[in-house]
């Protein structure tokens, strides 16, 4: 992190390695990579400290991709990426298998995420392997902050038919090219009107 030879860095992967706030502190604060548009910390044991430092840093303002799926963060760190004032370049963000606790607690979490405003230019959204409620998903097909999304990952969320009846009402998610919805446990009814309202867009 305080190296300067990697101020023209644009992409950086720490993934599938063991990074504590000690770590993440060290690169939030440092204005080395404030060059950053990609940055990916899957796998990398990021808890809700972790994201809580992400989230608050104006470091990474220029980020484009952030990944930060199979970490185990809890409703504290998920609530803190839904709050974030740095994060609104943000065209990917990547969550895959990463809410930690109960599920109720995952729902807040996600239902806080679906809520924000903190991602006017996000484009792709891979929320897939994390069980939520119908909330978020109504609170997300309700929203006028998401009218970029292009890409929506919900594959193996735990979604049931009153869940996809808000993803065939929903204005907000008109735009997308591409939703991911298999491994969910929904009707043949609400698969059908899922492919009428998405076409080929959806897959299961």
């Amino acid at each position: 992190a305080k190296t300067p030879y990697l101020r023209e860095l644009k992409e950086l992967d720490f993934g599938r390695n063991f990074i504590g706030p000690r770590g993440l502190r060290a690169f939030a604060k440092s204005q080395n990579f404030i060059g950053l548009r990609s940055l990916s910390l899957r796998g990398s044991h990021v808890d809700e400290e972790g994201v809580v430092i992400i989230s608050q840093s104006k470091t990474f303002r220029n980020l484009q991709i952030l990944d930060l799926g199979n970490n185990e963060i809890s409703r504290t760190g998920i609530q803190a990426l839904a709050a974030s004032p740095n994060l609104e370049n943000l065209r990917t963000l990547d969550l895959w298998h990463s809410a930690a606790g109960s599920y109720r607690e995952v729902d807040a979490g996600f239902r806080a995420l679906a809520e924000s405003k903190a991602f006017p230019k996000l484009e792709k959204w891979v929320l897939g392997d994390n069980h939520f409620g119908v909330e978020p998903l109504r609170t997300l097909a309700n929203s006028t902050a998401f009218r970029n999304l292009r890409v929506l990952d919900l594959t193996a969320c735990g979604i049931r038919n009153e869940g996809a009846h808000a993803l065939v009402r929903s204005e907000t998610l008109g735009g997308l090219q591409r939703l991911k919805f298999g491994r969910n446990s929904i009707s043949n009814e609400l698969r059908e009107a899922l492919v009428s309202r998405f076409g080929d867009r959806v897959t299961f």
